[in-house]
């Protein structure tokens, strides 16, 4: 792996891997990082080490996002990481731990970052995120799509009462057949996530939104794909706000040329 004992390398190719759904790589990356005297302390990468295992749902998942919490200095990630903490106990069926640290994500860090924000919001929120979707959305995170539906197609739709799992449900199965290049079930289930969700303050309608310009991009339709990306810019009550809108901008940019 070509980091070149070098943290900043290590830190690009594991980001790129991570982001591409290559999650096996990115963790291979980041545990063969480099270390010893001349190396500064470089605790990011212990966060997406942590970030990539829970992907995997890996049950150690805490260690890395602990020696982050504790060590960086910084406030960027840190509401993130600790719901991040809060993730890995609820899976572990331990809902007080996870409350304990939704309230680290509450009162520490800085809401700079998108992810941070969402953190800090979810906070706020005495629902818990339902175990199974939760399971479905990390490890479509990582890019083990077919694991991610499989997950998905056990939950029984019944059992979801609240109209924000109702929504996730929907908005998850959009992704994951995205994911696994279905895409015309994709593009159902999105248009189908941006009809039930109206004027529900998740960011379930204006992704949707997005991955369906993406869509209509890559297939060579622009005009629908104008259409989405400007459409994903029209919701404002969401978390993922700022990252969404530059994400249309530079689609439609992209259409232009």
């Amino acid at each position: 792996m070509p980091t070149d004992r070098n943290l900043l390398n290590c830190f690009a190719a594991a980001d790129i891997a991570l982001k591409t759904g290559h999650n096996e790589e990115a963790i291979a990356i980041l545990q063969q990082k480099p270390a010893g005297n001349g190396f500064a302390d470089f605790y990011y990468l212990d966060y997406l080490l942590g970030v990539c295992k829970l992907n995997r749902l890996d049950t150690d998942a805490d260690a890395p996002m602990f020696k982050f919490v504790t060590n960086f200095k910084g406030s960027s990630y840190v509401k993130d990481a600790y719901q991040k903490l809060a993730w890995n106990y609820l899976l572990k069926n331990q809902p007080d731990k996870y409350r304990t640290f939704m309230q680290y994500a509450l009162q520490r860090g800085k809401q700079f970052t998108d992810s941070d924000k969402q953190a800090h919001k979810a906070a706020q929120n005495p629902e818990m995120p339902h175990p199974q979707l939760l399971r479905a959305r990390l490890l479509f995170d990582g890019g083990y799509y077919t694991k991610a539906l499989t997950i998905l197609q056990q939950i029984p739709e019944t059992q979801l009462t609240a109209t924000s799992q109702k929504l996730e449900y929907i908005y998850r199965k959009s992704r994951i057949y995205d994911g696994l290049k279905q895409y015309p079930t994709a593009i159902a289930c999105y248009q189908q996530t941006i009809l039930q969700s109206k004027d529900a303050p998740y960011y379930f309608a204006p992704k949707a939104c997005l991955e369906l310009g993406k869509i209509y991009e890559q297939q060579g339709n622009p005009a629908n794909a104008a259409l989405y990306y400007r459409k994903a810019m029209e919701y404002k009550n969401h978390e993922y706000r700022n990252s969404i809108e530059q994400q249309a901008k530079a689609g439609l940019n992209r259409l232009k040329r």
